[in-house]
């Protein structure tokens, strides 16, 4: 729902030699399914080369979502690198922001 404070994506990854970045942008979709070049956010974690787990908080502007669908785009680079180049994006994943429809109960964020 547009009141939703954020979404979460949460991963696994195989143990890591090194630290890593992991980042993701997120961009609302015009009707044409066409993204704007600037995202509308951004999140990065710092993964120790021990850590297999992480989350990514893909947090709105304001006090609410645009309603819509959205691309997360997703990337994995070394430390110190730029995290948002091209050839490090490693998925993508969508999500829509609709109104709650009356029959539904509210959602009471945890």
């Amino acid at each position: 729902t547009p009141e939703t404070p954020a979404v979460y994506i949460v991963f696994e990854v195989a143990p890591l030699e090194d630290p890593a970045q992991f980042s993701a942008q997120w961009f609302l979709e015009g009707s044409d399914g066409t993204t704007s070049d600037k995202p509308m956010g951004k999140d990065i974690l710092e993964v120790p080369g021990h850590e297999r787990y992480g989350f990514l908080e893909l947090k709105r502007e304001g006090d609410r979502w645009p309603l819509g669908k959205y691309q997360v785009k997703i990337f994995i680079t070394p430390l110190g690198q730029q995290p948002f180049h091209a050839a490090n994006q490693v998925g993508m994943m969508r999500f829509s922001v609709v109104e709650p429809s009356p029959a539904s109960p509210p959602i009471t964020p945890r």
